[in-house]
């Protein structure tokens, strides 16, 4: 953690700076303390504050994490830290009628799930502990998805396949819309940090979610140049006024349960040259698999009658992107129009200036850094010419049905030099890149981490 995200954090409650005690470096250069105010104490833990409010269940939590933290325990603090409950499914009514009387049947759940708990925090510990330089984005999510109570199959694919996705690029381009500034971009709802390792290429970035689990692998794996808060998206946010140039939340806002609340913390923390970004934005006529609290398209305009503002599908702005466009923001919009779009962006600025339509971009947003062969593609050997063949193959009907829009421009197949591939990187301008340019242009090569996956 850096000063200065220190001096742009203050206590929610009663708003006043923190004073860092106990500071402690530990292997990687992670930093464990305590966030100290007039009314409460806060744990770092590995460079992560989790600012989260002092009272109901995670206060026990909390507090047996400071407690490790004086006591120079650190891995213990962030073992407890990571650890999150697993998902049990509902254990079956008629088996367990079968067992007990009615009386005795909340007792044998218990006992079955105290059970379980017990064996998976065991499991979980030992994972934990052995985390190393050879640890992978995916196996993490693995573990998180599908090695933690019930297997939960289509987020893990949501999120490993992620960096190629319509919804992905949907948000990058709108990313590069956010004007340049001496103050960070806030990604609000950030999760494992896909779209905030995009943003950093051009910004300085807070990460914010609820879930330090998904925060450690963002600061660690996904995007290491950011900072990151954990705390509540939809309550009292711990920062300074006007701490940000701008905000964006990627499929993550339809969710929140205090969405008035929200915006106008968000509100309260850009400048008045900002732009918030609701990208990804699931409406009320949205069909969808995942339940969530998503409001009307008109709903959603009332939260930002006091700024220009404009609503795109995502479908238009991936179309602009295919073209190496950015987002058309100057065009007005017909909410009976957007209603029968799946997916919306709404952005909202005082600045008139980003209200334009971008043109084409300078570089591809989605291949700014490290060059890899994206995770769909099958690597099926070499041919005859020692060029390598790949195969595209989806991970389930289900990703391919929600993720259909990504056949208008991943190929079937693709062959690649791999004596190119290796130098493939945008951080050098190179007679290689403008060789492979139809294999970034298609998303078959994107900017990846190096410790992504397998």
């Amino acid at each position: 953690m850096r000063n200065k995200l220190l001096d742009k954090i203050r206590c929610p409650d009663c708003r006043s700076n923190f004073n860092l005690e106990n500071p402690q470096f530990c292997s990687s250069s992670k930093l464990y303390g305590l966030l100290v105010c007039s009314c409460a104490t806060y744990p770092i833990v590995a460079g992560i504050p989790i600012i989260k409010n002092q009272s109901g269940t995670e206060f026990q939590k909390i507090q047996k994490i400071i407690t490790y933290i004086q006591n120079r325990d650190y891995q213990k603090a962030l073992n407890l830290a990571l650890i999150q409950l697993p998902n049990y499914p509902d254990l079956n009514r008629k088996v367990l009628n079968l067992l007990s009387d009615r009386l005795g049947l909340k007792r044998i759940k218990k006992k079955i799930h105290n059970f379980n708990l017990l064996k998976w925090k065991k499991k979980a510990h030992s994972f934990f502990n052995n985390i190393d330089e050879n640890t992978k984005a995916t196996d993490l999510f693995n573990f998180y998805f599908l090695k933690s109570g019930t297997k939960r199959t289509n987020p893990n694919d949501y999120f490993t396949y992620r960096f190629g996705q319509p919804r992905h690029l949907s948000a990058l381009s709108l990313s590069r819309s956010i004007l340049e500034s001496s103050k960070p971009v806030l990604d609000l709802g950030c999760g494992f940090g896909h779209i905030t390792r995009g943003l950093t290429k051009r910004h300085n970035v807070i990460g914010l979610d609820n879930n330090f689990y998904l925060l450690f692998v963002a600061k660690y794996w996904i995007a290491p140049d950011a900072e990151y808060v954990c705390c509540e998206a939809d309550a009292d946010l711990p920062f300074v006024n006007d701490a940000f140039c701008s905000t964006i939340c990627v499929n993550s806002f339809h969710f929140f349960d205090k969405k008035d609340h929200c915006i106008k913390e968000i509100k309260r923390l850009i400048d008045d040259k900002g732009s918030i970004i609701l990208a990804a934005l699931h409406h009320s006529k949205t069909k969808t698999k995942t339940s969530n609290s998503a409001l009307s398209v008109r709903e959603y305009t009332r939260f930002f009658e006091d700024m220009s503002h404009t609503i795109i599908s995502d479908d238009k702005l991936l179309e602009r992107y295919k073209d190496k466009r950015g987002p058309a923001l100057g065009r007005p919009y017909d909410i009976n129009d957007i209603e029968k779009e799946t997916l919306i962006s709404i952005i909202a600025t005082h600045d008139e200036d980003i209200m334009v339509d971008h043109g084409v971009f300078d570089t591809w947003p989605h291949s700014v850094g490290r060059l890899e062969v994206n995770p769909l593609y099958v690597d099926e050997g070499m041919d005859s010419t020692g060029y390598k063949q790949y195969r595209r193959q989806f991970p389930s009907k289900f990703y391919e049905e929600e993720n259909h829009l990504c056949k208008s421009y991943l190929p079937r197949q693709a062959v690649i030099n791999p004596d190119i591939l290796n130098k493939a990187s945008y951080e050098s301008e190179s007679q290689e890149i403008a060789d492979i340019e139809h294999l970034i242009a298609s998303c078959v090569l994107l900017d990846m981490p190096e410790r992504y996956h397998k």
